[in-house]
């Protein structure tokens, strides 16, 4: 290993569970006398899961990026790097020259930090001028959409079933009004000024200083398709402000959010370092 290379794999757990998996499957496969082809499929699926699983890796070193799954290792040098984007959560660097494409895992361990580490390498593939973010109209109707169409179903449900079944019948409604207050409590848009940031919410605005700002932070939800990232704003009151996915994409919103707190938190605490002037200078010597 190179001096200053990190290597970032995915967690030990999910790899456990896949292992139980493949010996549940096996055992089912080779013992159960009823038992069908179709144990084996799942059995031959869970090994091929445990095998890309565990080849999933990142190595970051001072002069390329380095992504390793089951076909083998790709890499890309920091200078060759032209542009990124982004697919779900999946941040995608595109070679300079020949179009070739280096994914990162998004379900690696850490992978706040890789993102971190290949934005610094990188800065200037964010652009910082970039300083109004704001949701689309497709991510609010689509959102307003489906817990509307919960709600509704689940009201219909609710009166066409008895009993224990009408149980279900609330866990959708609950889940459907949730969809629907989230809505309307995240923000629809927020704006950076030179000391403040402004959040607008549906039927408010406020406003926060830099000192009001603990820290920004690129946090992950489980969700059953794996990791789920957005953005969050920690204020010094102890709130956390948690930013939907606006149109420019949660890399570049946590980036570009980021570097302005750190960049005007630096700018104030030089203006409040006390000044020696040349009197005091003669007076303590």
């Amino acid at each position: 290993m190179e001096a200053n290379e990190q290597v970032f794999r995915r967690p030990l757990g999910g790899f456990l569970l896949i292992l139980l998996g493949v010996l549940i499957s096996g055992y089912v496969a080779f013992t159960v006398e009823a038992a069908n082809y179709f144990f084996f499929f799942l059995m031959g699926l869970a090994v091929l899961s445990a095998l890309l699983y565990v080849t999933s890796t990142v190595k970051l070193s001072e002069g390329q990026i380095t992504a390793t799954k089951l076909t083998g290792p790709q890499s890309m040098k920091w200078s060759e790097i032209a542009h990124f984007s982004t697919h779900g959560q999946t941040v995608r660097l595109h070679h300079r020259n020949n179009g070739f494409i280096l994914s990162i895992d998004p379900q690696l361990t850490e992978y706040t930090k890789i993102l971190d580490i290949v934005f610094s390498k990188r800065a200037d593939l964010i652009d910082e001028n970039e300083t109004t973010f704001s949701t689309t109209w497709l991510y609010d109707l689509a959102t307003l959409a489906f817990g509307s169409l919960i709600s509704i179903l689940s009201v219909f449900l609710f009166l066409e079933v008895k009993g224990f079944e009408r149980f279900f019948a609330v866990i959708l409604l609950a889940a459907g009004v949730y969809a629907i207050v989230i809505w309307f409590l995240y923000p629809r848009r927020i704006a950076l000024e030179n000391q403040k940031i402004s959040v607008r919410y549906l039927f408010r605005e406020l406003s926060y200083s830099v000192d009001d700002i603990r820290s920004i932070t690129l946090e992950k939800l489980r969700t059953k398709d794996g990791y789920s990232y957005f953005v969050q704003i920690n204020l010094t009151s102890g709130g956390k402000i948690k930013l939907p996915y606006f149109k420019q994409g949660f890399v570049v919103t946590y980036q570009v959010i980021k570097r302005w707190h750190i960049r005007t938190s630096s700018t104030i605490s030089k203006k409040h370092v006390p000044q020696t002037s040349a009197v005091d200078e003669i007076f303590s010597k």
